[in-house]
C-alpha cells in the first residue's frame, strides 16, 4: 500500500484545480469521486480567496455528501438569516461534520487527520475563532 490511506489517517491532498488529472491519474475518474474541500469552498468565497487553490482530497461523492451534511444547512441558514458567521463557527460546524460521519466511512484516525488539516488550513488563511468570516446584516 503507498503512503496515502485515509482510514489510517494518512492524507493525500492535492490542489482542487487539479483535481481531474488526480482522479485519472488514480484511476477514479468517472467512478464517483470528487474533490473534497476540508475547509468549505464557501469560506473561501466569502473571504476572498480562490477556492481553486484549497488543497482538497479526492473522495467518494457518498463520503463527501456525509462530511456536507452537518456544515452546510448551518452555512446556509445563518446565511440566508443574515447572521454573522465566525471562524468558530466554521470550526465548530465542519469538526463536528467530520465526527458525526459513520465510523464505517470514515475512521477515528481518518476524523482526527481531517481536524486537524482543518485547523491548519484556518490558521494557513488567517482566520481565528474571532474572524468575522461574513458579516451579519442584522
Amino acid at each position: 500500500m503507498g503512503l496515502e490511506d485515509l482510514q489510517k489517517g494518512r492524507l493525500g491532498m492535492h490542489e482542487h484545480k487539479t483535481a481531474p488529472a488526480v482522479r485519472e491519474a488514480t484511476g477514479t475518474a468517472g467512478k464517483g469521486y470528487e474533490s473534497t474541500h476540508v475547509v468549505p469552498q464557501a469560506v473561501y468565497r466569502a473571504i476572498g480567496a480562490n477556492p481553486d487553490n484549497a488543497l482538497a482530497l479526492n473522495l467518494p461523492k457518498s463520503l463527501n455528501t456525509a462530511i456536507d451534511a452537518g456544515w452546510k444547512p448551518n452555512w446556509e441558514r445563518a446565511f440566508k438569516l443574515g447572521k454573522q458567521i465566525t471562524g468558530a463557527d466554521v470550526r465548530n460546524w465542519v469538526g463536528q461534520s467530520i465526527q458525526d460521519v459513520p465510523e464505517n466511512l470514515l475512521s477515528k484516525a481518518a476524523k482526527g487527520a481531517l481536524e486537524e488539516r482543518l485547523d491548519v488550513e484556518l490558521r494557513g488563511l488567517g482566520i481565528t475563532a474571532n474572524t468575522v468570516v461574513v458579516p451579519g446584516i442584522r
